[in-house]
């Protein structure tokens, strides 16, 4: 066990910095990832006023909206 601590002091600086770039950037992606699935599910609400036709572009932008999001997750 002691042996495992002193390994990871004995870290070069470049691989403790990879490390914590990798964390930050894992955090990120992740929230990104929550951000466009909490979006995906507001557009899927269902608005039932409104005219057919403006319900049917509406439909049209939503689903685009949607599969950009899921490209992005």
């Amino acid at each position: 066990m002691a042996q495992s601590q002193q390994q990871q002091r004995a870290l070069p600086q470049s691989k403790e910095t990879l490390l914590k770039n990798y964390q930050r950037r894992l955090k990120q992606d992740t929230r990104c990832m929550l951000d466009n699935f909490l979006e995906i599910l507001k557009i899927a609400k269902v608005n039932p006023d409104g005219k057919i036709l403006t319900r049917q572009l509406q439909a049209e932008e939503d689903q685009y909206e949607m599969n950009v999001r899921a490209a992005n997750i």
